[in-house]
């Protein structure tokens, strides 16, 4: 026997001893299970034979590089169209790991990230995907700023695995249907009675969509960055973000310095007056990730009560030092020192709504206002003086500024959506 193997081994039965005696009932009820053989009960070590499955079942697994090609121009289709929602990871109890993207309140799940099987696939017929990419006009090197993104937030060893046919997340059990993760319709009819927000009207004060489903309601309507920092808006009047002050929760950012602990002030924005103009939230943890629905849209229905920094600068440089995202227009220049990984973000901080059984919303959840009590002014194209930032069409993928902002050129990007009806596709969210 070799040094090597005698030393892997006594590695191993140390190991073995040291789960022994940290062993509690609770893992004890977890790890083994008496199971009949005939007419003896034995005792084996479920977790184990569970692990064993799980390998064989990913040897087993074969990706051809079409597939793979298609589950990246999803992925990168779902979050060029979709910055501002969640991104959450999800791992079961055999260790099976996916980045997903929350859609309609929770009850719809999207994996925007490639297992290693199908980063394999790409890697090996890269002189044909190199051509796909050119074809969608997508950089090489925001293919490989997607990679770095999505390996940053699986730190701690995660590793991304192939879809699964059932999950559960959030106190919720999701069933995968063609691409996604669905909860039961019954479920998600309990979020019917929530309006749903065009993010096109939220974020940019205006919707061009003469045909647009979705609600429209001004108290949605993000603050103006240039008037709120520097008091002044190179569109004045005309501006259709909100320049009224002090603004609401939902629409105003965390103060910095208050995160860093030296803001000059004791209280911030909900103390009213004589304090900081900016929010100092007491549910704010320091080391979470910038709010994607703040930094995106403009306004968060968590509000005070969100544990996600409120901040104007780009949550996924802030995360991993990239940003692949075609039409970003924060500035890349500070990453954040640490941050929570994803893994160790419970579901219950995203603050969704429930989808349990036997509890309905019949009033407001947070920001989230139903039918009734939302104000629909549905005020788009109608004025006869446009500003430039309104000739552009809702159709395509609009980017995050202000009104200082260029005009943006755009351009569409192709996903499958042939779920849909024609009327949901011209709306600005999919309806839920």
């Amino acid at each position: 026997m070799s040094k090597d193997t005698l030393l892997s081994k006594i590695a191993f039965l140390c190991d073995q001893i040291d789960e022994y005696f940290d062993l509690d009932l609770s893992s004890a009820h977890e790890k083994y299970q008496l199971q009949n053989r005939g007419n003896s009960t034995v005792l084996i070590n479920a977790a184990a034979i569970a692990k064993e499955k799980r390998v064989k079942w990913l040897r087993g697994i074969h990706v051809s590089y079409d597939a793979a090609e298609r589950q990246f121009f999803r992925c990168w289709d779902l979050l060029q169209n979709n910055p501002e929602l969640d991104i959450c990871l999800v791992k079961d109890s055999l260790g099976n790991a996916r980045l997903f993207q929350i859609h309609k309140l929770g009850s719809q799940l999207e994996c925007v990230c490639l297992t290693q099987n199908e980063l394999g696939c790409l890697r090996n017929g890269y002189t044909g995907f190199l051509t796909a990419l050119e074809k969608r006009r997508i950089a090489p090197e925001s293919f490989e700023n997607f990679v770095l993104w999505q390996d940053t937030l699986a730190s701690g060893g995660v590793e991304y695995t192939e879809q699964i046919p059932r999950l559960f997340w959030n106190k919720t059990g999701y069933r995968l249907e063609e691409h996604c993760y669905r909860v039961a319709s019954a479920n998600a009819k309990r979020l019917k009675n929530f309006a749903v927000y065009c993010k096109f009207f939220t974020r940019r004060g205006f919707c061009s969509n003469t045909r647009c489903q979705f609600v429209h309601d001004p108290r949605t309507i993000s603050v103006c960055q240039d008037f709120y920092t520097s008091g002044s808006c190179p569109f004045g009047d005309k501006c259709r973000l909100s320049h009224s002050e002090p603004g609401t929760e939902n629409t105003v950012p965390h103060c910095k310095e208050f995160l860093e602990g030296r803001c000059k002030y004791d209280v911030g924005l909900e103390g009213g007056s004589a304090c900081c103009r900016f929010l100092h939230s007491t549910h704010v943890k320091r080391d979470y990730p910038i709010c994607r629905l703040f930094a995106f849209s403009g306004f968060c229905y968590r509000g005070a009560h969100c544990p996600f920094r409120h901040l104007w600068e780009c949550p996924d440089f802030s995360n991993s030092g990239v940003c692949f995202l075609e039409l970003c227009r924060y500035e890349h220049t500070q990453r954040a020192s640490y941050l929570t990984p994803l893994l160790r973000i419970d579901a219950r901080e995203y603050l969704l709504p429930h989808l349990t059984a036997g509890k309905s919303h019949e009033g407001s959840w947070y920001g989230l206002r139903t039918k009734q009590q939302s104000i629909d002014v549905k005020s788009r194209m109608s004025n006869s003086t446009t500003s430039p930032l309104e000739k552009e069409s809702s159709h395509v993928v609009l980017p995050v500024e202000n009104s200082s902002d260029e005009q943006d050129s755009g351009s569409e990007t192709e996903t499958d959506f042939d779920e849909f009806s024609d009327n949901e596709l011209d709306a600005d969210f999919i309806k839920i």
